[in-house]
């Protein structure tokens, strides 16, 4: 699980999102613990013949 402070997003937004997609679970801390997670859902519908 990945913490960092909202201020810090932008610096590293692109490396951390790629390690979302590989199941890295991603917390923004924000003011007054209104923290922001951010995970990856991927569904994939199976397609009937």
């Amino acid at each position: 699980m990945l913490a960092v402070k909202s201020m810090d997003v932008c610096e590293n937004f692109k490396e951390w999102c790629n390690k979302v997609i590989n199941g890295e679970t991603f917390i923004v801390s924000k003011p007054k613990n209104e923290n922001i997670s951010i995970v990856y859902y991927y569904s994939r519908l199976a397609s009937r013949s």
